[in-house]
């Protein structure tokens, strides 16, 4: 049984993805080299927003996917997160973390 809250899910993700050297665009996740891997792979090093999600709760992600696609105010976090900046994306979780603060 998942016990991880929104909260919870969006701030360790956040966490994965703090500097832009941990966050990429286009895949989900990638290892040291640039290439595509799964988030859960433990070669992955770089996340985009929603494989980070994944990576940190892959049976839970989507309530906090949910939440980040209510602050996004569009169709897609992954759009949102292939076409905004990186500070753009944190301010996005920024956003879901304070709406979801138990």
């Amino acid at each position: 049984m998942n016990t991880k809250t929104v909260f919870e899910i969006l701030t360790a993700a956040r966490e994965l993805i703090a500097t832009p050297e941990k966050w990429t665009k286009i895949f989900r996740a990638v290892d040291s080299d640039g290439r595509l891997c799964d988030p859960s792979e433990s070669q992955a090093v770089r996340f985009c927003a929603v494989g980070a999600l994944h990576k940190v709760d892959p049976e839970g992600y989507e309530r906090a996917y949910n939440a980040l696609l209510i602050e996004s105010g569009t169709s897609s976090v992954s759009k949102f997160n292939d076409t905004h900046t990186h500070a753009e994306v944190l301010a996005l979780f920024d956003a879901a973390i304070a709406r979801s603060r138990p």
